[in-house]
């Protein structure tokens, strides 16, 4: 990636990387449900386009912790397991505000907090 790209740019970069790496990872690794979930996320935003502040990988991380501490050696799942951590970080910190007001019914996060 170069110093050039954008938030977004690397966003969905890394959003392509994961679609690719889970289609493979989920025919390697058949009993782990897990890189069938994050494709289909990922396949909502690299096929369909849907707005990259949908999504989350917050659960997907937990499930992925348990893969990781199953197969310690396996390089290909620490890096990807660290690509979803990077990816979600990301997404949570360039689309904070659209993420609160999905949240709390189109408001703010200072107008949900004005409003109780």
């Amino acid at each position: 990636m170069s110093r050039a790209d954008t938030v977004n740019q690397k966003i969905r970069r890394n959003i392509k990387y994961l679609f690719r790496e889970s289609e493979i990872l989920a025919k390697v690794y058949r009993e782990d449900m897990v890189f069938d979930y994050i494709e289909a996320i990922c396949h909502r935003i690299v096929l369909h386009h849907d707005p990259i502040y949908t999504i989350a990988f917050d659960n997907e991380i937990e499930m992925l912790k348990v893969v990781v501490k199953a197969n310690p050696n396996s390089k290909a799942i620490k890096s990807y397991y660290y690509c979803v951590i990077e990816t979600n970080e990301q997404i949570k910190n360039k689309y904070e505000n659209k993420i609160s007001k999905e949240k709390h019914g189109k408001k703010g996060i200072v107008d949900y907090l004005w409003s109780l």
